[in-house]
């Protein structure tokens, strides 16, 4: 049990371990959960502390600290981080932390705590910043002394980050609604983006995500991020990565590399696909399995048409539906009859004009283009006769 007063405290060492000293009373008090008013008083008039140092200049071997309205001189330690004087007892860090401490302890309200103690030290000597920080560390039952605020400046916040997304996916029942791996700006070099490899291999288990989102450019982090993902939730996947970024370090998709992709189980069992020119490097079979893709093209002309036929009249085609969109303007004449679609004029649907095609080989189903030319786009749906 603590006294509900100090009326005495000796030590080989200067003001700062006297400090330290009522630190250690405040931790015994904490956890004893009793707290006197008394305490911080004692440490502000000390008439009867006394201060016992062997590395004296002066060649004194001890002195007495003054109380806040009998100013004296003390004799400095070679050691002493300040000036001993009772001015410099009271503007020294430790001893300002230490009576925010005291407030908190005593669940004295945030203003009113502000207000006092600026009474006491004077504004000039305690930002109500430096202030806040200190108050909210401490009610949060951060009792250490040490500003981490300064701390932090020489810390990786890279691999902070990853230990902290490292906690979150280590749950074993989570699964995300979204993933998305990307990167702040275009020419972030590949080198940076590995630790995401790093992250996820640390995990012991692959990642559950309904949907996932990868910004990364490349074919290296795009396949790699999708092994490992738990391919019995993955329903949709979005790809910036059949672009090629100016940033080094990035190699170009090739053949080998879009087998690997769609080889991999991720892919296949995903039903929704979102991407960018996709038809740079892959073939349109490679997307039959999906039921539904958004994907944008440079352009929307003959040659893309057949493409975009071609995936839903394959065989086993699962696709239902498809909207393209056109980086640059449409031309209409890509509608004539001489490319199979038929301008429907009873069949309106708002801001878009809809066109049949029949599908070569296929009798019990047809495509529906509908095209929105405020917007150079179309949606192709595949429908039941």
């Amino acid at each position: 049990m603590v006294n509900d007063s100090v009326t005495c405290v000796s030590t080989n060492d200067s003001i700062c371990d006297y400090v330290e000293i009522l630190l250690a009373l405040s931790g015994m008090i904490v956890f004893g959960k009793k707290f006197s008013q008394k305490f911080m008083d004692a440490v502000l008039d000390a008439k009867n502390l006394k201060i016992m140092s062997n590395h004296l200049s002066s060649g004194m071997n001890n002195a007495s600290v003054p109380s806040r309205n009998s100013p004296a001189e003390l004799s400095t330690p070679q050691h002493a981080p300040f000036t001993t004087t009772p001015d410099a007892f009271l503007s020294h860090p430790m001893t300002i932390r230490s009576f925010i401490l005291h407030d908190v302890l005593l669940e004295k309200p945030i203003k009113k705590s502000f207000f006092e103690l600026s009474e006491i030290f004077g504004n000039e000597k305690m930002s109500y910043s430096d202030f806040k920080y200190w108050y909210n560390k401490f009610s949060c039952g951060s009792f250490g002394m040490e500003d981490e605020r300064r701390i932090i400046k020489s810390v990786d916040y890279q691999r902070i980050a990853c230990d902290q997304l490292k906690y979150v996916l280590m749950k074993p029942k989570l699964c995300l609604s979204q993933l998305c791996i990307g990167y702040e700006c275009e020419n972030t070099p590949f080198s940076t983006l590995k630790c995401f490899e790093s992250l996820f291999n640390s995990i012991g288990r692959r990642i559950m995500a309904q949907m996932v989102k990868i910004e990364v450019c490349g074919p290296a982090i795009t396949i790699s991020m999708l092994s490992m993902l738990d391919p019995r939730t993955l329903k949709s996947i979005e790809l910036k990565s059949f672009e090629h970024p100016d940033a080094a370090g990035y190699e170009n998709w090739s053949k080998e590399k879009i087998n690997q992709l769609t080889s991999l189980v991720q892919w296949k069992h995903a039903s929704k696909l979102i991407a960018k020119e996709p038809f740079d490097f892959c073939e349109p079979s490679h997307f039959t399995h999906f039921k539904e893709i958004d994907i944008i093209i440079d352009f929307i002309n003959r040659e893309s048409l057949i493409k975009l036929k071609s995936m839903f009249s394959h065989p086993r085609s699962s696709l239902n539906r498809c909207l393209v969109k056109a980086e640059f303007e449409l031309n209409r004449s890509v509608f004539s009859n001489g490319n199979g679609l038929i301008l429907q004029h009873d069949v309106t649907l708002a801001g878009a004009l809809t066109y049949y095609c029949a599908l070569p080989g296929i009798y019990n189903f047809y495509l529906a283009f509908h095209y929105y030319p405020d917007k150079d786009a179309i949606t192709i749906r595949k429908l039941r006769r």
